[in-house]
């Protein structure tokens, strides 16, 4: 009972409600002392806390819950809970909290754990929700047409098994893909299905986000950043709202006139990564306002807040994102 209401809050994105049932979920699976309830309860806790935004919560369960996990004891769990693999799940959100978290390598380590355990339990379901989520993390890396082709992956199992949720979520991105041809009429159906959905979860973000992705490639960059800020406007309570005020910030910044509503967007996303606690989110939000201020002229101030959050992060010098920092430090000077 307990986990179908958390499902039902989850699913709905009403992420307050979902960690309420999971947390009541987790307390009863200790004073039972179920091992698969009590896994179940960390499989509750880790998809709600991502999806929060609390990446190193999450880790936690994470690893509680890959200790107590047997693909073989658990099968029938896939059944049960959620129709997928726990342990499936625990590394695709590990990816994605990872990725959060500031850890770009883990995150990529889990993505291959994810993509290992998956063949290995022939599961279709958790296959197409596994690709929906390795995709996501290489969209985020900014990996974009590898993403667009697990996207493509995701979309292709889902209708073949009439899996609705991940045909809907996976149609938008797998546009992504290079050589995906995207007419004016195609960006319209797009973007009114994406209108009409009732529950703005960070899965439906990352649909946001590949739009405006799409709109901008077709030249129309106001449009997109209209519905990014459309979309953030229902909710930035996920894991994603960061991503969606910096790229509504980057395509305000390519306008002349937007300038200082781009630098108070960038600002916005600085601060509600902060409160997420994901360096990662930061790190770009703070390199597209550093980029901001150097084209003003203001060298010292976009230093000064650029180098102290690129410097902090430990691992992942060839990731994309802390390229883009250190090319944005250079043209500002070493200080």
């Amino acid at each position: 009972m307990l986990w179908n209401l958390w499902y039902v809050s989850f699913t709905r994105a009403d992420y307050a409600a979902a960690l309420a049932s999971a947390e009541r979920l987790m307390a009863t699976a200790s004073q039972g002392g179920d091992r698969q309830l009590s896994m179940e309860g960390h499989h509750a806790l880790w998809p709600t806390l991502t999806s929060m935004g609390r990446p190193l919560q999450a880790l936690a369960h994470l690893r509680d819950g890959l200790a107590l996990y047997s693909p073989e004891e658990d099968a029938a769990q896939r059944f049960m809970y959620g129709g997928h693999d726990p342990g499936v799940c625990a590394h695709i959100h590990g990816a994605l909290a990872s990725w959060l978290a500031g850890l770009p390598e883990r995150a990529l380590r889990e993505r291959e754990e994810a993509l290992r355990l998956a063949r290995r339990i022939d599961h279709p379901f958790t296959a197409a929700m596994m690709l929906f989520y390795t995709a996501t993390v290489l969209y985020l890396c900014g990996e974009r047409d590898r993403a667009g082709e697990d996207f493509e992956r995701c979309h292709e199992l889902a209708q073949e098994y009439a899996f609705l949720r991940w045909i809907d979520l996976s149609a938008i991105p797998r546009q992504l893909r290079s050589g995906a041809q995207v007419d004016a009429g195609a960006l319209a159906q797009m973007r009114r299905w994406l209108e009409s959905t009732r529950t703005p979860s960070w899965h439906l973000a990352t649909s946001a986000c590949a739009l405006a992705e799409l709109f901008t490639d077709a030249g129309r960059a106001a449009e997109a950043a209209q519905l990014v800020r459309s979309f953030g406007e229902r909710s930035l309570a996920h894991c994603l709202g960061p991503e969606l005020l910096r790229r509504e910030a980057e395509l305000l910044h390519a306008q002349p006139s937007d300038h200082a509503a781009a630098e108070v967007r960038f600002r916005m996303a600085m601060e509600l990564a902060r409160q997420q606690d994901s360096p990662a989110h930061e790190l770009r939000a703070a390199t597209g306002l550093a980029r901001l201020l150097a084209a003003q002229g203001r060298a010292t101030e976009a230093r000064a807040l650029l180098a102290p959050i690129h410097d902090a992060f430990t691992e992942g010098r060839d990731m994309k994102d802390l390229g883009a920092a250190r090319a944005v430090l250079a043209s500002v000077g070493a200080g």
